[in-house]
């Protein structure tokens, strides 16, 4: 059942036996889990079934950091705040973390996860369903005989991986469903202003809902997920401080800190021969009884990360189309010499003719608990402070970056593949550097509550019954599109609520 929060009775009690705050993948991955239970659900929805501006305007605060630009805001761009969540404006790329993403390196910083690549991926069928995607191996070689040759053979630095592409809008895949459902209502234009708590904060007594045309109700239930994201959750702990000034499960001072995202640059251009076998597969495919498009590109070895020191990247090979390309015709030029005389391609007199693309790698980023969410001074139209983001680099993300370009440049020129004119310095800034639009980290995973917010159960620290579902809770980034760990985290989040809600 769907229900508009303006029309509830002011100050009644909602009651149920789940509470959601947030419809995003992660809110309706766990509602959907819920619908054959027989449990009571709700969930908390700021926005309605359509985008409006004033309600997503709730989410502006004040930006800074190494890769913020002036004149765009990240705190816009990277969320969407109406039902469905961001998954009304995303590209759709999912994959899961890389194993080695899972375990602790020596050259990164407070690397490593508490939960095993096999606690998380035992997840993966369940979420590529909710993703409506099919699940396989994203590193299968065996995909070599199903399109054209990889670039780079086993021995090298580099090995093709592959991503969905299959744009899910889970309000367009879920909403009839969900608006059917006879235990579930989601309150939409509801906004979650204060988790309301016990004396001594340690277990969640309801959540206090407001308008923004002025009404406002209250939800008590049997445990209460936080689904808004890794930028509005550490938020609303931080504001829940009527109680414990600090914020909720901020005891250690950890709510906010470690936030990532992955910073992604256009390194340079690439000139592959003409009509090249190996280019062609590194552009969107799709293949008989998969569901979506699945898209091909580079990653870093695991052996060559840890002989070179670098980080987990994702490097994307983008072909330009003639009236997209740079001035670069006397370089085309040249490149098609040296390619004659190598053997590994023929004189070019068109320079259209050659493949010339673009190089784009994005990072992961070192855990940093500078970079952070906090509170800023100003509030928003329903007495909330608004947030206040610092995004940080280390020295290690543009080493890395330039480092992995620098590789590759080598590994295509040494195995005849292409040449790569690099366009970054050491940096940054960039000229062609950006975000992700991946929030991540704020409350993060680990078990021991002076360097961590949530456990390994998702739930904060020290107060019972509140729990997340969020990319927020993510220890290390790696390199991959967050959405489908986010919801296979979210689907076993489900698993331990029903347990714990039927006991």
């Amino acid at each position: 059942m769907f229900i508009d929060s303006r029309t509830v009775e002011r100050d009644s009690v909602i009651e149920a036996d789940l509470a959601i705050v947030g419809s995003g993948p992660a809110g309706v991955s766990i509602a959907k889990e819920f619908l054959p239970t027989g449990l009571s659900v709700v969930v908390i929805e700021s926005g309605g079934p359509e985008y409006e501006q004033e309600v997503q305007d709730l989410y502006k605060g004040e930006e800074s950091g190494d890769l913020m630009k002036e004149g765009k805001s990240y705190l816009l761009a990277s969320r969407r705040r109406q039902f469905g969540g961001t998954s009304n404006h995303w590209r759709g790329w999912c994959r899961p973390v890389d194993p080695e993403t899972f375990l602790p390196r020596s050259w990164v910083p407070e690397s490593g996860w508490p939960l095993s690549q096999e606690e998380v991926w035992s997840y993966n069928d369940r979420a590529s369903e909710l993703l409506l995607v099919s699940n396989f191996d994203y590193q299968s070689r065996e995909m070599e005989q199903k399109k054209k040759p990889f670039l780079f053979e086993e021995d090298s630095a580099f090995e093709t991986a592959f991503v969905h592409v299959n744009i899910t809008n889970f309000a367009d895949a879920y909403g009839a469903e969900l608006e059917a459902a006879s235990n579930l209502r989601v309150f939409m234009h509801g906004n979650l202003t204060q988790i309301l708590v016990d004396p001594e904060a340690t277990r969640v007594e309801g959540l206090e809902v407001k308008t923004l045309d002025g009404n406002r109700f209250r939800v008590e239930a049997g445990a209460y997920v936080l689904a808004a994201g890794a930028i509005e959750t550490p938020r609303l702990l931080l504001a829940s401080n009527r109680v414990q000034k600090e914020g909720l499960g901020n005891g250690s001072d950890q709510v906010g800190r470690y936030y990532m995202d992955h910073p992604m640059v256009t390194a340079g251009a690439l000139l592959a021969p003409n009509r090249s076998d190996h280019m062609r597969a590194y552009r969107k495919f799709r293949l008989p009884a998969r569901k979506g498009s699945l898209r091909a590109f580079l990653l870093l070895r695991p052996e060559a990360q840890e002989r070179y020191q670098l980080l987990k990247s994702m490097t994307v090979l983008r072909p330009l189309a003639s009236d997209q390309r740079p001035p670069l015709p006397r370089e085309i030029a040249r490149l098609s010499y040296e390619l004659m005389q190598t053997g590994a391609g023929r004189p070019v007199t068109e320079p259209e003719k050659t493949y010339v693309g673009t190089v784009e790698i994005a990072s992961e980023q070192v855990p940093n608990p500078e970079s952070r969410i906090t509170l800023g001074d100003e509030l928003d139209p329903l007495g909330m402070p608004r947030v206040k983001i610092d995004w940080r680099l280390t020295d290690q993300e543009p080493a890395s970056i330039l480092a992995t370009a620098d590789l590759l440049a080598r590994e295509m020129g040494k195995r005849l593949r292409g040449r790569v004119y690099l366009a970054i310095g050491d940096g940054p800034p960039w000229d062609h550097s950006r975000w992700s639009n991946h929030p991540m980290g704020g409350t993060r995973m680990n078990p021991d509550p002076k360097v961590g917010v949530v456990d390994t159960d998702c739930k904060i620290h020290g107060v019972d019954g509140l729990y997340v579902a969020s990319s927020s809770i993510f220890p290390v980034a790696g390199c991959s599109n967050p959405t489908q760990t986010i919801v296979a985290l979210a689907v076993r989040l489900s698993d331990h609520l029903k347990g714990v809600l039927r006991s």
